[in-house]
């Protein structure tokens, strides 16, 4: 026999009338941990599947997605579609090799997004690519993008 068992049948079979409250308050107490140690349990399972942002030193890549008509317009080449960088130390801004700054302008619990030059950008939290917002896939993004747009 357990002893949560042993407080529950003392608390109903108790011939005394205040020690059978006095085990009704144990008994009530031993729930209350319970579910306080279960709620705890499933809360830190929650927490450890949570991916950790941690790109602190960590090499970024900036990926354009230039269009044909960006092309010609720029005067770009392919090179010009991939850049490379690195989280900034003082913010959580990404800064290019070639100096161009990426502002952090707000996160969704997946995703955390950046502006340069009024272009999205977004980044999918723990990993290391940094892509651009188009139109083919402005519409995973939009309810969120058009939040951060009537701030």
């Amino acid at each position: 026999m357990r002893f949560k068992e042993y407080i529950e049948i003392q608390s109903k079979e108790c011939p005394n009338r205040e020690i059978r409250r006095v085990w009704q308050d144990m008994l009530y107490n031993f729930n209350i941990y319970s579910e306080k140690e279960e709620t705890t349990k499933i809360y830190n399972k929650i927490t450890s599947n949570i991916k950790a942002d941690n790109i602190d030193y960590k090499r970024i890549w900036i990926l354009h997605f230039y269009s044909p008509l960006e092309y010609k317009e720029k005067n770009l080449t392919d090179k010009d579609n991939i850049e490379c960088g690195y989280k900034s130390a003082i913010s959580d801004d990404i800064i290019s090799d070639s100096g161009d700054e990426y502002v952090y302008v707000g996160k969704t619990d997946i995703h955390k997004f950046y502006v340069r030059d009024d272009v999205y950008y977004v980044r999918t939290i723990g990993e290391t690519t940094l892509n651009r917002v188009t139109e083919s896939n402005y519409c995973l993004y939009q309810d969120y993008l058009d939040l951060l747009n009537n701030e």
